[in-house]
C-alpha cells in the first residue's frame, strides 16, 4: 500500500520560520523524523512513499535526492509541492491522481511516532467497512490536568490528564479511495470532511493504548532522543 506523508508544514512550536529546518527534516538521532516513519511503514512492508511537501520543501526534495545512507535504494519516494499556506484536507485533494478509484492507502502526520501494528490496524479497517480510520491514542502528559469542579467552581477532583479516559487523533490514518468525494476545496480534513464521514457513520478510531509520541515541542523532541539513543526506541522493530 502507499503512504501518503504529510511535510508542508512550518512547526510553529520548533521554531516555525526561525528554525533552519521544516518539522518533518528535525533530526532524532541520526536521521530526520520523517525517515523515521518511512523506516517504520517499510517494517510492515509499505515502501511506496508520497510526500506533500510546503514549507522549505527544496529542504526536503533536496535530501530524498541525494538518498543518503538511511534512505534505502528501493523505496519509491514522490515528492509533491502541495503549497506554503495548504491544510492537511488539501494536501490530501491535491494528490488524489496519485491513486486508482477503489484503492487503499496510509497517510500520516510528519512528527508522530507509534509501535502500532500496521496490519492489526488494516484489518479493523477493512472490517469496519467505512472509509477512513485513524489511530485513537490517549494522552501521556503527566504536566497536565483534569478537574472536576461545582458550578461555584469549588474543585471536587483532580488527576492527570492521562487517567481522564480521553482519546485523540493520533495522525495515523488509513484511507479508501473514497475519502476524495468528502473533501471540498479550502476544507480542513478532521472538519468538515471528517463530520460528513461521522453522519454517513464511515469514519473509525483504532484505539490504541500502547506507545504513541509526538514532536511538537522541544521538550518531546528531547524525550524522543533520548529513547533512540538508548536503543529502547518503541517505533523500532527489530523482530
Amino acid at each position: 500500500m502507499k503512504v501518503l506523508l504529510f511535510c508542508g508544514g512550518m512547526g510553529m512550536r520548533l521554531g516555525g520560520d526561525t528554525n533552519p529546518l521544516p518539522k518533518p527534516m528535525v533530526p532524532v538521532g541520526d536521521r530526520p523524523m520523517v525517515v523515521h516513519i518511512m523506516h517504520y511503514y517499510a517494517y510492515f512492508g509499505h515502501t511506496e512513499f508520497i510526500l506533500c511537501v510546503g514549507w522549505k520543501a527544496d529542504i526536503i526534495r533536496d535530501y530524498f535526492s541525494k538518498r543518503p545512507d538511511c534512505v534505502p535504494n528501493d523505496w519509491t519516494i514522490s515528492v509533491r509541492d502541495t503549497g506554503i499556506d495548504a491544510n492537511l484536507g488539501q494536501r490530501l485533494l491535491a494528490s488524489r491522481e496519485c491513486f486508482e478509484p477503489g484503492e487503499t492507502f496510509f497517510a500520516n502526520y510528519a512528527d508522530g511516532l507509534s509501535s502500532v501494528r500496521l496490519s492489526k490496524m488494516y484489518e479493523f479497517h477493512k472490517a469496519s467497512e467505512g472509509t477512513a480510520t485513524f489511530v485513537a491514542v490517549s494522552p501521556k502528559y503527566h504536566s497536565f490536568h483534569v478537574i472536576e469542579s461545582k458550578d461555584s467552581g469549588q474543585v471536587q477532583k483532580i488527576y492527570p490528564v492521562d487517567q481522564a479516559g480521553v482519546w485523540m487523533n493520533g495522525g495515523f490514518f488509513i484511507f479508501d479511495y473514497d475519502i476524495f468525494e468528502h473533501i471540498n476545496e479550502g476544507e480542513e480534513l478532521v472538519e468538515e470532511p471528517f463530520d460528513r464521514l461521522i453522519n454517513a457513520e464511515k469514519l473509525h478510531a483504532y484505539h490504541y493504548p500502547g506507545f504513541w509520541g509526538c514532536m511538537d515541542t522541544y521538550k518531546e523532541k528531547a524525550m524522543l532522543d533520548e529513547m533512540y539513543a538508548s536503543g529502547e526506541a518503541p517505533w523500532v522493530f527489530s523482530d
